[in-house]
C-alpha cells in the first residue's frame, strides 16, 4: 500500500503562507499552531520538504523525525543524522518510503513540492491552520499550478481566542484509493 500524505500547511485568511519564496511561516503563525504542527508532525514521525524550505527553517532538520528533503542539488547539504537529501518525483519519495517501511508522512512545503505531490494526486489529507491575519501577496499553498481538487471537511477546532481555526479535509483525487 501507498504511504499516506498528508500536507501540513498554515495560511493567512487570504490563503498565503509566506510573503515570499526565502519567507516562512515560523515568524507569524500563533504559538498554538506551532504546537499543534510539531506534535502531529512528531506523531507522523517523517516529514518531506523542499530544500527552500529546509533553508527558511534554519538549515536544520526537525528533530525526532525523518527529513526528506527534496532538492536539484543534494550534495550541496551538510549530512543530518536523521536528514535524506534527494534529487526526484513525488514517486521517487514513495517509493524510498516504501522500501523504509514508512506508512505515513507528512508533507510541510513549501508551495513547489506541495504543487508537485498535489499534481501527482499523491496527497490523501490537507490539516490547515487558517491564521486570522492578511498578507495581500505572496506564495500560497501550490503556486504555480491549476487543478481543482475536491475535498470534505472532516474537522474543524479553534485554536485561541484569536479565531485561528484549524481544519481538516481529505482530498478525493484520482488516486483516492490507496496504490499497491
Amino acid at each position: 500500500m501507498r504511504p499516506k500524505i498528508t500536507l501540513i500547511m498554515v495560511t493567512t485568511a487570504d490563503g498565503v503562507i509566506a510573503n515570499d519564496e526565502h519567507a516562512d511561516s515560523f515568524t507569524w503563525n500563533s504559538a498554538e499552531d506551532k504546537k499543534h504542527f510539531r506534535e502531529l508532525s512528531r506523531q507522523i514521525g517523517t516529514v518531506i520538504l523542499g530544500s527552500t524550505t529546509f533553508r527558511a527553517a534554519g538549515g536544520a532538520s526537525l528533530k525526532d523525525r525523518l527529513n526528506i528533503v527534496l532538492t536539484s542539488q543534494p550534495d550541496r547539504f551538510d549530512k543530518h543524522e536523521n536528514a535524506i537529501f534527494m534529487k526526484g518525483t513525488p514517486q521517487d519519495v514513495i517509493a524510498v518510503l516504501m522500501e523504509r517501511g514508512i506508512t505515513h508522512a507528512a508533507l510541510i512545503g513549501g508551495a513547489n513540492v506541495n504543487r508537485q505531490f498535489l499534481e501527482a494526486g499523491l496527497v490523501d489529507e490537507l490539516v490547515l491552520t487558517l491564521e486570522p491575519r492578511l498578507f495581500g501577496s505572496g506564495l500560497r499553498i501550490s503556486d504555480g499550478s491549476s487543478f481543482d481538487i475536491p475535498m470534505q471537511l472532516t474537522a474543524m477546532e479553534q485554536l485561541n481566542d484569536r479565531g485561528t481555526l484549524l481544519l481538516t479535509y481529505t482530498l478525493h483525487t484520482t488516486n483516492d484509493t490507496q496504490q499497491s
